[in-house]
């Protein structure tokens, strides 16, 4: 398996329709503040400083700088998503991925305070189907793809 990467830069309309556009309406996201941590389903209704947006097939990863963002797009190779015109691929583009599940943290748990009490997908425990990501400097990320009970 294999992910190809981009990067792009724009404005907040701009990666609106780029997460449209890349993956579609059915996306979970997360995104963060310093006062802030929201984990929800659907198009994110405002961007928040940091966060990802992510489907089956990919990712798109932000951060706000002033008034303009700066995104990483991951796709898995051969999924047919479109990408905007002018993009090129990062260097070392596609980079070795392999699937994985990350087991979250139930919560339940009283150790646990988020500002929620259910995932995404309805329950408060559960796991992210995701890929491991190995750039060819040899540093690995991990990319989210979904919620699953």
């Amino acid at each position: 398996m294999e992910v190809w990467a981009w990067r792009w830069e724009g404005d907040e309309a701009g990666l609106r329709r780029l997460i449209r556009g890349v993956l579609g309406e059915k996306v979970g996201w997360w995104g963060m503040d310093p006062a802030t941590l929201r984990v929800e389903m659907g198009m994110p209704r405002d961007f928040l400083d940091r966060g990802a947006a992510f489907s089956a097939e990919g990712e798109v990863r932000w951060v706000r700088r002033g008034d303009r963002f700066l995104a990483l797009i991951l796709l898995d190779a051969g999924s047919g998503r479109a990408l905007p015109e002018g993009l090129d691929p990062l260097p070392g583009s596609p980079w070795p991925a392999e699937e994985t599940r990350v087991l979250l943290q139930p919560l339940t748990d009283r150790r646990v305070h988020p500002p929620f009490d259910r995932y995404p997908h309805g329950r408060p425990e559960g796991a992210l189907r995701a890929r491991e990501v190995q750039h060819p400097s040899g540093w690995i990320l991990l990319s989210l793809r979904g919620f699953e009970s």
